[in-house]
């Protein structure tokens, strides 16, 4: 369970790192940030 956190933090980051330019990307980084912190959430608590 832990791997896979890691694994999404990761991706987070990734995603993150690379400039996605158009409209909408607001959102999709909120989404990631979102998401990444879950992850973060659910590794602290395993």
């Amino acid at each position: 369970m832990a791997m896979v956190a890691l694994v999404a933090v990761a991706a987070a980051l990734i995603v993150i790192l690379i400039p996605r330019g158009g409209e909408g990307s607001d959102e999709r980084l909120g989404a990631v940030v979102g998401g990444a912190s879950r992850a973060i959430d659910a590794l602290d608590e395993a």
